[in-house]
């Protein structure tokens, strides 16, 4: 499908982020959404994050939606994140992308890659940079291609319509819908440069009256815990901040101290799971450990606490802590996705390869969608001495992630192996073969020739994709 072959050449260029955890809960937040959307019964959804600085999210052919992790950090709630899902869920419903996508054959599988990777680009940048970037968008939107990002008025107003009755059905505030797109119009009218975000979705304060009208009609809804919100937000503030100069040890300090009071308590344990995180991200484990140790007290049944403590364990040359914490986890909540490729990963520092490998294959068949989960298994797979399984599943981590070259290079390494898989070499060849016809549908549509195929050893390939 043309969104699949989109998605992941997006994700080639795009700065991916890749934390189960809060993976995890995006899925659970839109899929939640999608249940309450009648026109999205037997349709394909997947829900991923782009590690950008700007405020945006997009919906792409085949029901993917990308969110940029600065859309979640601007959030005040989770009931705007998940209003900002139900908007792009309907733009997917209703076909608004595919229709325009139909009215204009002459939008190539690269013209289209080029508008969003353009908006990943201008994401990327300020200053000039960030002009240029937004130039380059401009060029590739000349004349009809501008239909690919820009809805019409009538498209924004169904989208809303359809998505706030969605969100209220989904036990979320309507009013999150409305709320977000407002404080963004406040908030940013009158930069220099437009919001991507505004740029993408326009909003006018008609279509802000008439969203507050039709979320008002609807029947309120009761206040919901946003702590899992709130630990996500830090999770990505976490990861997403590498100037020490803006995010540190003396920030983290300055900011729970001032959320010491009883009314700030599920955000401050919010701020010190993030903070426990940023630790542990910078080798300090031992401090990581014990504020990890004192969240999983005051919430033993949290996962995201539990998760954090195992990771910290793990880090800290404590794998057997980290197995027992996770299988007494387990044991009341059996299958936990997050928290079962945790605990696959200490019995891999416990050289407990075996059960390791069984737990992510396992894994594997029940979410194939789940790159990351390729590239641990892996790891797992060239640690048991499984070079061959290993070179596959690199493959397989690399072609999800929009890397095809780097699937044919590991692909193609792997077939020159001896495994004892009677089925592998059919199977590799399968996803060669998937690969070839996929890079030729990309380059063809350029205006090249389909007739000349992709090499299939590439030599000079890095080999930084070894674990």
């Amino acid at each position: 499908l043309i969104g699949d072959v989109l998605v992941r050449q997006l994700k080639g260029q795009a700065p991916l982020l890749q934390d189960i955890l809060v993976t995890d809960y995006l899925k659970t937040v839109g899929f939640k959404i999608v249940s309450q959307n009648p026109d999205a019964m037997n349709r394909k959804f997947d829900f991923f994050l782009i590690n950008a600085p700007s405020i945006n999210a997009f919906a792409m052919p085949g029901g993917y939606i990308a969110v940029h992790s600065q859309l979640i950090l601007k959030a005040d709630t989770e009931d705007e994140l998940a209003g900002v899902l139900a908007h792009e869920i309907a733009h997917v419903t209703q076909r608004h992308l595919a229709r325009r996508f139909e009215r204009s054959n002459q939008l190539s599988i690269p013209t289209m890659i080029g508008v969003f990777a353009s908006l990943i680009a201008a994401t990327q940048s300020s200053g000039n940079g960030g002009n240029v970037a937004m130039g380059g968008l401009s060029a590739v939107l000349a004349g009809q291609q501008q239909i690919l990002i820009n809805y019409t008025r009538a498209n924004e107003a169904e989208a809303d319509r359809v998505g706030i009755q969605s969100l209220a059905n989904a036990g979320y505030n309507p009013d999150g819908m409305s709320g977000f797109f407002e404080k963004m119009l406040r908030e940013y009218r009158n930069l220099p440069k437009p919001l991507e975000f505004l740029l993408t979705h326009p909003i006018s304060e008609r279509r802000l009256a008439e969203a507050r009208n039709r979320a008002f009609n609807l029947v309120p809804h009761k206040n919901h815990s946003q702590n899992t919100f709130w630990i996500m937000q830090e999770r990505i503030r976490a990861q997403v901040i590498t100037d020490k100069a803006l995010l540190n040890e003396k920030w983290y300090q300055q900011r729970i101290k001032q959320l010491s009071g009883k009314n700030n308590k599920a955000h401050k344990e919010a701020l010190l799971h993030g903070y426990s995180l940023w630790l542990s991200q910078h080798n300090k484990t031992r401090q990581a450990v014990n504020i990890a140790k004192k969240l999983v007290a005051a919430h033993p049944k949290n996962i995201a606490h539990t998760d954090l403590l195992a990771s910290a364990y793990i880090k800290n040359k404590q794998p057997e802590k980290a197995k027992q914490l996770l299988l007494n986890f387990l044991h009341h909540t059996p299958l936990n996705f997050p928290l079962s490729i945790t605990l696959a990963q200490a019995e891999m520092e416990l050289k407990d390869y075996a059960n390791a490998l069984n737990l992510l294959l396992s894994l594997a068949y029940q979410h194939p969608d789940v790159a990351e989960l390729f590239k641990i298994l892996a790891k797992a797979q060239a640690a048991a001495g499984k070079e061959d399984e290993s070179r596959e599943s690199q493959g397989q981590y690399l072609y999800a992630t929009g890397d095809l070259n780097g699937a044919l290079f590991q692909y193609n390494l792997a077939l020159n192996g001896r495994s004892i898989d009677p089925y592998f070499n059919k199977r590799v060849r399968a996803r060669i073969n998937a690969i070839e016809e996929e890079l030729l549908t990309v380059r063809g549509s350029r205006g090249g020739s389909r007739k000349k195929k992709p090499r299939r050893f590439q030599q000079n390939y890095s080999s930084s994709h070894n674990y």
